[in-house]
């Protein structure tokens, strides 16, 4: 599959506390750069998914910290510092073995250049947008469905997933990503799943 026939932007909506996504993530991310596409990232948090409450105000942690700071962002079109953040993020988390919180939001933002977006974590109001966020991802996927959901093109078509135990390298990640953008193009298409067998495995530290 060439560049031209992958329907552009190319969103990718995650929660950064979710380890299996941060492993579909750094696949994602070596697929995509081999094919010079920009990744727009997006909010999805799995703990607005998860609540009963409309409007969604999450609690002063790690999970409402990181996002708020991600929605603010977002708004400011800085896709690159979304990527440093999460790339920050995720080596000192799932590699380091660093415990999420509000101080390792502020330490990240900071090493990435986002520290002027800092602010953001303390205002709920961005609440809102993480919310709006979730909900639209959503309704590109349809109901029970979790963190990633990756979408192409305008209007949007996307898919969940996928959930993989490793990163695949190589001729595999190649192959995944064109499966990946052939399921998002079939509207009829919802569901290809085997047993988890294997333990979650993030593969060299990026």
């Amino acid at each position: 599959m060439t560049n031209h026939e992958i329907p552009t932007p190319v969103r990718f909506y995650f929660d950064p506390l979710c380890p299996w996504t941060w492993a579909t993530s750094r696949w994602f991310v070596d697929a995509t750069t081999r094919r010079d596409i920009t990744v727009h990232w997006r909010n999805l948090s799995l703990e607005a998914l998860h609540s009963g409450d409309r409007p969604f105000r999450a609690k002063a942690g790690a999970s409402a910290t990181a996002h708020r700071v991600i929605a603010a962002l977002v708004a400011d079109e800085r896709d690159d510092l979304v990527g440093a953040f999460y790339l920050q993020w995720g080596r000192s988390v799932f590699h380091d073995g660093v415990k999420p919180s509000a101080q390792l939001v502020h330490e990240v933002a900071e090493a990435t250049g986002a520290e002027g977006w800092i602010p953001a974590a303390d205002e709920p109001e961005w609440d809102d947008a993480v919310a709006a966020s979730t909900d639209h991802a959503l309704e590109i996927v349809g109901a029970d469905v979790g963190s990633p959901v990756i979408s192409f093109g305008n209007p949007e078509i996307g898919i969940f997933g996928p959930i993989i135990a490793a990163p695949p390298t190589g001729d595999d990640a190649d192959c995944l990503f064109e499966c990946v953008v052939g399921a998002a193009r079939v509207g009829d298409f919802y569901e290809l799943k085997r047993g988890r067998t294997n333990g979650l495995a993030f593969g060299p530290r990026p």
